[in-house]
């Protein structure tokens, strides 16, 4: 029986984003999201910075977002370890994202503090 695993988030890049290309020679491109978590009325809002990796054409694609910039990924949530250089377990949780939409171009509204005038999708 299949199982889903399947991710849809909307917010602005925390950092710009990073290519590298890996030994295999495909290109990787990481930055991280920062999305709005719901909060009650009552208190202020949090953000949850989330890694997305982004491979090949689409990881090209991306390779020039800069902090700030809104976007909509969608893909699935992968967890992996590794030991670091004095030997502890580190563990990661990321998003590999299929696809990647462009909602703004500028980063005006994630440094002036003014609102988000882009739609926010709705279920």
């Amino acid at each position: 029986m299949s199982r889903l695993n399947k991710i849809v988030l909307v917010g602005n890049l925390d950092t710009d984003a990073q290519s590298e290309s890996i030994s295999t020679g495909d290109l990787k491109t990481q930055f991280k999201l920062a999305v709005e978590r719901p909060t009650n009325e009552n208190s202020p809002a949090q953000n949850d910075i989330i890694t997305v990796v982004l491979w090949r054409d689409l990881a090209e694609k991306t390779a020039t977002l800069k902090t700030g910039q809104l976007v909509l990924v969608e893909g699935s949530i992968h967890n992996r370890s590794y030991d670091n250089q004095e030997g502890q377990r580190i563990y990661l949780t990321e998003v590999e994202a299929r696809d990647c939409k462009i909602l703004s171009t500028t980063t005006s509204s994630a440094t002036t503090n003014e609102p988000d005038t882009h739609p926010i999708l709705e279920t």
